[in-house]
């Protein structure tokens, strides 16, 4: 994400693939991920909702 590109550079290398996992998660977690992942299986194209 923009958030990991901006403050990674300021953290160790440690501290900066943790921040990404975490914010991987959080980003997985969002109501458009899973239509992303439906959208695949049902092989249509995704409806984004900024959720």
């Amino acid at each position: 994400t923009k958030e990991v590109a901006r403050r990674a550079p300021d953290m160790s290398a440690v501290d900066a693939v943790r921040f990404g996992e975490t914010m991987r998660l959080v980003a997985d977690a969002t109501q458009d991920a899973a239509e992303g992942r439906t959208a695949t299986l049902e092989r249509r194209s995704p409806v984004w909702r900024g959720r």
